[in-house]
């Protein structure tokens, strides 16, 4: 019992990816769809961003807010590295009804393949100064440590 909760531990302790959620609609008819896109949770602030083709953004992290990313259209490349267990860095790959959250102490950049169009939810305010005080900007995040 005890080997079977270590590995459990080991396993989730490694895997270094986040999860990107599908997101179907909630309520389908003529009229169109309704989609949750998130429940549940707090939510400060509520962003759009787009992106011409090729275009980078964020390349920084947070040390308290989560950010969850909602592709609404074209495709981004989410790069991420978790910076307190200091994984290696991934590429994860992103398309329309994506989404995905962005915890704290996670480096977060998106690079668009495509014109794209994304919502970012956050639990941190942006008025006032709360979005930049926990924003902490990276330029080399292949040489970077905490």
């Amino acid at each position: 019992m005890a080997e079977n909760l270590l590995f459990l531990y080991l396993v989730w302790k490694l895997k270094m990816t986040l999860e990107v959620k599908k997101i179907i609609p909630a309520f389908t008819d003529d009229r169109g769809d309704i989609v949750d896109v998130i429940t549940d949770k707090t939510i400060t602030h509520v962003g759009r961003i787009t992106f011409t083709s090729g275009s980078v953004r964020a390349s920084h992290y947070h040390k308290k807010s989560n950010q969850y990313n909602y592709v609404l259209s074209g495709k981004i490349e989410l790069t991420v590295k978790n910076l307190k267990d200091n994984t290696p860095i991934e590429i994860i790959p992103l398309e329309s009804n994506d989404l995905i959250l962005v915890p704290p102490y996670w480096y977060h950049s998106l690079k668009s393949i495509s014109n794209a169009e994304l919502m970012i939810f956050t639990t941190s305010p942006r008025n006032d100064g709360g979005y930049e005080d926990d924003t902490f900007r990276i330029s080399d995040i292949e040489n970077f440590t905490l």
